[in-house]
């Protein structure tokens, strides 16, 4: 016996990627609406962090690098 229904699953996960330890260098936002429990089309948009600047483990992690961001807007 479920505990609840497809239907009844509903909600927007946001999800923000940094340049750096800091969590103020937003690099990449990205949402996903999931409707009666079906994930919809995803978006996500860059962000140029403040100074464009990148520590490599985070570069490392999801790949963003100061090239992809350099023209894109800031927060």
């Amino acid at each position: 016996m479920a505990l609840f229904n497809k239907e009844d699953i509903n909600f927007v996960a946001i999800d923000l990627e940094t340049a750096t330890h800091l969590r103020s260098s937003i690099c990449q936002i990205g949402i996903t609406e999931v409707v009666n429990g079906e994930p919809q089309t995803p978006k996500s948009w860059l962000v140029q962090p403040e100074g464009n600047i990148y520590d490599s483990i985070n570069i490392g992690i999801h790949g963003i690098t100061p090239e992809d961001t350099k023209n894109s807007p800031t927060f």
